[in-house]
């Protein structure tokens, strides 16, 4: 059986937002509303749609049980829109900072 989740930017914000099924938004995917039916689907999408005050581009997206029943997207996008890059971001190192403003200014 597939799922979906109502999904969009929070249009204050940009961050992205899950329709609950409270009708609120929530930043959290796994607090999201499952859709198991494409009636149910295209129904509460157009609804968001209407909510242009709180929602950016409002669509859907497919999403599975994971572990301990949690919602996890299906795609990678939105596994990355949801919880971030996929690598550690870690400050440049100071030595590789002088080098490139080194580099940079011999050839200016």
């Amino acid at each position: 059986m597939k799922l979906w989740i109502i999904t969009g930017s929070a249009t204050e914000s940009g961050a992205p937002i899950y329709l609950q099924s409270s009708g609120r938004w929530t930043h959290k995917l796994s607090a999201g509303h499952p859709i198991s039916s494409e009636d149910e689907r295209q129904s509460l999408l157009e609804a968001a749609r209407g909510q242009q005050k709180l929602v950016c581009d409002p669509y859907w997206i497919e999403v599975r049980r994971a572990e301990l029943g949690h919602l996890a997207p299906v795609s990678l996008r939105e596994k990355i829109r949801a919880e971030g890059p996929t690598i550690s971001l870690r400050p440049v190192p100071q030595q590789l900072v002088a080098t490139a403003s080194r580099t940079a200014a011999a050839s200016a």
